[in-house]
Order: structure tokens, then C-alpha cells, then sequence
């Protein structure tokens, strides 16, 4: 994964060109790149039987309606 940092270093040390981070940043916008972090999907590595098990948990748990009760009003002066 290339970081800004990583980036302009490696450009340096194969160019000899020093970038800032604004011409780097001017650079990889003209050339339609643009930063955003990446994903972080464990899913390849989860169990796909227990990972449905825990989905189907979690829809009967939403089907179950909240038994708390309030101690206080939201409608307050």
C-alpha cells in the first residue's frame, strides 16, 4: 500500500526529484488518482456456517422490541 510519504520518497530516489506534498498531490489529481484508505474485509478468512449463524442471530435479536424503560423525558424544559 503506497502512502503519500512512501510515494514521494520512492519518486526521490528513483528521479532525483524532490516533490512537496502539494505538487504531489496536484500530480496524482491531474493523472485521476485519488487517496482513500482501504478496505478491511476479514470475510475471506471468517467461517462462512458460523458467520450466517451469527447473521440470522442478530436478525431475530432486531425482531425482538426493546423492554427498557426510561427513567427520564426527552421533553424537558
Amino acid at each position: 500500500m503506497w502512502t503519500q510519504p512512501r510515494l514521494r520518497s520512492y519518486l526521490a530516489q528513483q528521479t532525483d526529484i524532490d516533490l512537496s506534498e502539494r505538487t504531489l498531490q496536484d500530480l496524482m489529481h491531474r493523472l485521476g488518482y485519488r487517496y482513500r484508505r482501504p478496505k478491511t474485509d476479514l470475510g475471506h478468512q471468517q467461517d462462512p456456517e458460523l458467520r450466517e449463524q451469527v447473521k440470522d442471530a442478530l436478525a431475530e435479536l432486531k425482531k425482538v422490541p426493546s423492554q427498557a424503560i426510561s427513567s427520564y423525558s426527552l421533553w424537558t424544559k
